[in-house]
C-alpha cells in the first residue's frame, strides 16, 4: 500500500447506523484493491451486508444488541439523542476492546476508526503507531471560519469571528463535561490517564 510501507492488515472499526458503517465497505474494497487485507469490525447487524460485498466482517455484539440499542430511550430525541448515543457507545466500549484485543496489540496493523470508533483512539493513546480516524460527517469538524449549520440552531456564521470562537469554545467545554466522565472510567481501566 502506498504511504504505509509493510501494512497489510487493516482493521476498520465502525460504530453507528448504516450511514456510519456502510461507507467503510467502499474504503475496505479500495484497500483490498491495493493489496491490503481489510476487516470491518462493527455491529453483527451489518456483518451479512459487509460480507456480501466481499469484505470480511468481525461482528461485535449480536443483532439483538443492535435492535435493542435502536429502542434506547432518548436516542432519537433531537436534544437528548447525542447523550443517549454516547452512553451506548461508552457502555459497549469495554466489550469492544476485549473483542478487538488481538488487533489493538498488532503493531504492524493499520487501525482505522469511525468517529465513534473509540477503541482505535484508545489504541493510539496506548502508543499504537498506525492509527487513523475517519469522519464522514462535516458536523464533526468544528470550524469558526466555516461553521456547520445545524438544525434548530441559529447560524453561527452570522456572528463575528471572535464571537464564533467563543461559542465553539463554550460548546466544547460543555461537551467535555458531559462526555468525559464515563469515558474516563474506561480509559482508566485500559491503563490510561483520565
Amino acid at each position: 500500500m502506498r504511504g504505509a510501507p509493510g501494512v497489510r492488515r487493516v482493521l476498520l472499526h465502525c460504530v453507528g447506523s448504516a450511514g456510519d458503517v456502510l461507507p467503510f465497505v467502499a474504503i475496505a474494497r479500495a484497500l483490498k484493491a491495493r493489496g491490503a487485507a481489510p476487516v470491518i469490525a462493527t455491529s453483527a447487524w451489518f456483518a451479512p451486508r459487509i460480507e456480501q460485498a466481499g469484505v470480511p466482517a468481525l461482528a461485535l455484539g449480536s443483532r439483538e444488541d443492535y435492535a435493542d440499542a435502536l429502542q434506547r430511550p432518548g436516542l432519537w430525541h433531537p436534544v437528548r439523542g447525542p447523550r443517549a448515543l454516547w452512553s451506548l457507545v461508552v457502555e459497549q466500549l469495554p466489550a469492544t476492546l476485549q473483542a478487538l484485543e488481538g488487533w489493538l496489540d498488532d503493531r504492524q496493523a493499520l487501525l482505522v476508526g469511525s468517529t465513534l470508533g473509540l477503541a482505535v483512539r484508545i489504541a493510539a493513546d496506548r502508543g499504537h503507531p498506525r492509527t487513523a480516524t475517519v469522519h464522514l460527517s462535516p458536523a464533526c469538524l468544528l470550524s469558526a471560519q466555516r461553521p456547520v449549520r445545524m438544525p434548530r440552531l441559529p447560524p453561527l456564521d452570522a456572528l463575528p469571528l471572535p464571537l464564533r470562537r467563543c461559542v465553539l469554545d463554550l460548546l466544547d467545554r460543555a461537551a467535555q463535561r458531559m462526555l468525559a466522565p464515563p469515558l474516563d472510567a474506561v480509559r482508566r481501566s485500559a491503563g490510561l490517564p483520565a
